[in-house]
C-alpha cells in the first residue's frame, strides 16, 4: 500500500478509535437505563439518577451520539467521497441529523438536568454544544454553496467536538484508577482539556490536509 493511501487511512481510522470509545459508553448507559435501579433501589455509576426521571432526552443523546460516532469515518474516507457520492451525500445528511440530535439534547440535559460542579462543566457543555450546532450549519451552508474547502473544514471541527467525550474519558478514568478518587474539579478540568485537546487536533489535520503542496507554492500566477 503506498504511503498516500495510508495517509488517506490515518483519519477514518483515529475517528473510529474515539468513536468506538463513545459508543462502548453509550451502550453501556443504554443497559443501565434499560435495567432501571437494583431490588435495594441501587443504580449504576454509570447513570444519574435523573436518566431515570427524564429518560427522553437522555435517549436521544446517546442513540444520536451512537449514530454520528459510526456514520463519522464513513463521512473522511476519500475512496467513499469518489466512487459512492450518493452513499456519502446521504450518509451526510444522516450525520447531520444525529449530530445535532446529540448536540441540542446535550445542551438541554445540560440546561434543565440539577447542577453539576462549580460551573465549569456546564459553561464547557455550552460552549461547545452551540459550537458543535453552529459548525453544523457553516458546515450545511458551505456545501449547498458548494465549498467544499469550507465545508470539510467546519464538519471536521463538529467532529472533534463530538468526540470530545472521549478524549474526557481518556483524560478522567486513568487518573482515577491511579488514585481511586475522581473529585469535581477533576471531571471539570476533563471536560476542558478533551474539548481543547480534540479542537487543537483538528486543526492540526486540517492545516496539514490543505497545505500547499511544494511544487506549486512558488507557481507563477496565470
Amino acid at each position: 500500500m503506498s504511503k498516500t493511501k495510508i495517509s488517506n487511512w490515518r483519519v477514518p481510522v483515529l475517528l473510529l478509535v474515539f468513536g468506538l470509545i463513545n459508543i462502548a459508553f453509550g451502550t453501556i448507559q443504554l443497559s443501565s437505563i434499560a435495567a432501571g435501579p437494583a431490588a435495594d433501589g441501587s443504580i449504576s455509576e454509570m447513570t444519574s439518577p435523573q436518566y431515570l426521571i427524564t429518560p427522553i432526552p437522555v435517549l436521544i443523546h446517546i442513540i444520536s451520539g451512537i449514530a454520528f460516532n459510526l456514520l463519522t469515518p464513513l463521512q473522511f474516507v476519500p475512496a467513499l467521497r469518489k466512487r459512492a457520492p450518493k452513499l456519502h451525500r446521504w450518509s451526510g445528511r444522516f450525520l447531520m441529523i444525529t449530530g445535532l440530535g446529540a448536540a441540542i439534547s446535550g445542551i438541554y440535559m445540560n440546561q434543565y438536568f440539577p447542577a453539576f460542579g462549580t460551573g465549569w462543566k456546564y459553561a464547557a457543555v455550552l460552549v461547545f454544544g452551540i459550537g458543535m450546532v453552529v459548525s453544523l450549519m457553516l458546515g450545511l451552508r458551505a456545501i449547498l454553496k458548494r465549498d467544499v474547502k469550507s465545508h470539510n473544514f467546519w464538519m471536521m471541527r463538529a467532529v472533534v467536538i463530538g468526540l470530545g467525550p472521549a478524549t474526557q474519558r481518556l483524560i478522567i478514568l486513568p487518573i482515577y484508577f491511579a488514585t481511586g478518587e475522581m473529585s469535581i474539579l477533576m471531571i471539570e478540568i476533563g471536560v476542558w482539556a478533551g474539548f481543547l485537546i480534540n479542537l487543537a487536533a483538528g486543526e492540526m489535520i486540517l492545516r496539514n490536509h490543505y497545505k500547499p503542496k511544494k511544487g506549486l507554492r512558488h507557481a507563477p500566477a496565470e
